[in-house]
C-alpha cells in the first residue's frame, strides 16, 4: 500500500500528468487523507516524508504555523490581561494601604484572598511604596 501511494504521489506531481495546481491540490490531499487512514508506522511516516516534499507538505506546514501562531496570540493575550489586572490590583492595594486600611479590610472589600493581599503588601512595605506597580508585579510572580 505504501508503494503504491508514493507511485500514485509521483504520478500527480508529473508534469506529464497536465494537473493544474489546484486539481493537484485535491489530489494530493486526498491521497494524504488514504496515507492517514490506511498505514501505520514507518510505512506512514515513510509517505508523510514524501509529502513533505510537495506543495501540499507545504500546506500542512503553513497550517500548522498558523495554528501555532494563533495559539501564541491566544496565550500572550491571556497572559497580557492577566497581568493588567494583577498591576490594576497592585495600584488599588497600594492606594488602600496608604490610606490605612488594613489587610484584611482590604481582602473583603476587593474579594481578594487575603494570601494575595499579604503578599502584595509585604513586597510595597520591604521595597517601599514608591517603587513602581510593575516593580512590584515581577517580585509578586517570582
Amino acid at each position: 500500500m505504501e508503494e503504491r501511494i508514493c507511485r500514485s504521489l509521483d504520478l500527480i506531481r508529473c508534469q506529464e500528468a497536465g494537473l493544474e495546481k489546484e486539481e493537484r491540490q485535491r489530489m494530493e490531499s486526498i491521497l494524504y487523507a488514504f496515507a492517514v487512514k490506511l498505514l501505520k508506522g514507518k510505512a506512514l511516516e515513510k509517505v508523510k516524508e514524501r509529502f513533505g516534499m510537495t506543495l501540499l507538505g507545504e500546506m500542512l506546514v503553513a497550517d500548522g504555523e498558523r495554528k501555532g501562531l494563533e495559539k501564541g496570540l491566544e496565550k500572550g493575550l491571556l497572559e497580557g490581561r492577566q497581568e493588567g489586572e494583577t498591576l490594576k490590583l497592585i495600584s488599588l492595594i497600594r492606594k488602600m494601604t496608604l490610606r490605612e486600611f488594613q489587610e484584611d479590610q482590604i481582602a473583603d472589600l476587593l474579594g481578594e484572598e487575603r494570601s494575595v493581599v499579604r503578599k502584595i503588601c509585604g513586597i510595597l512595605s520591604r521595597e517601599g511604596y514608591q517603587v513602581s506597580d510593575e516593580d512590584v508585579y515581577r517580585e509578586y510572580m517570582r
